[in-house]
């Protein structure tokens, strides 16, 4: 019997590898595990609430599915997870917490103004706390949205080429 190796196996095979070992790195990440090693104390001591469920607010226009809702002392907190190289949150992380922060009030539901992102790196997994914007900074940013999305603005340019060319205006900007 002949073992035929070609480039392509031998690719595939150190495509495997490197996966294994990225997973093995990583460890095997649930979005939504409560290692209590690793959590902040209030998250701690409440339950999840939802897992990425859909909030709907009409009256707002906004929509906003979380990753994960835990509830303390009856106050929602909201909670986003991140696959990523670094420990890093964006500003988008903040605004996306803080949008659905908005619609689950608007729900009805009381919710802490700080927001946790759970961010799995090589190096490990935190959980962050950051502040969230209010309701007026929200609106806000969807109103200048809508402005732009309807031409009644032109957008700045955010002046960073990779960032700007996949930004959905990148045409009309």
């Amino acid at each position: 019997m002949i073992l035929v190796i070609n480039i392509q196996m031998i690719a595939g095979l150190i495509v495997a590898a490197i996966g294994i070992l990225a997973l093995l790195k990583i460890g095997s990440f649930d979005k939504f595990s409560l290692d209590a090693d690793e959590l902040p104390e209030v998250i701690r001591k409440s339950r999840i609430w939802k897992k990425e469920f859909e909030f709907v607010s009409r009256k707002l226009g906004l929509v906003s599915k979380p990753d994960v809702i835990f509830k303390h002392n009856g106050q929602a907190i909201i909670g986003e997870v991140k696959t990523r190289k670094t420990f890093k949150i964006y500003q988008t992380d903040i605004i996306q917490m803080s949008v659905a922060k908005v619609v689950v009030e608007e729900n009805g539901t009381a919710v802490s103004d700080v927001g946790f992102v759970k961010i799995a790196t090589p190096e490990g997994t935190r959980w962050i706390d950051k502040q969230l914007m209010s309701r007026d900074e929200v609106m806000a940013l969807k109103n200048r949205y809508d402005l732009i999305k309807s031409g009644k603005i032109v957008p700045g340019k955010c002046g960073n080429r990779v960032i700007c060319h996949h930004c959905e205006f990148f045409e009309v900007c």
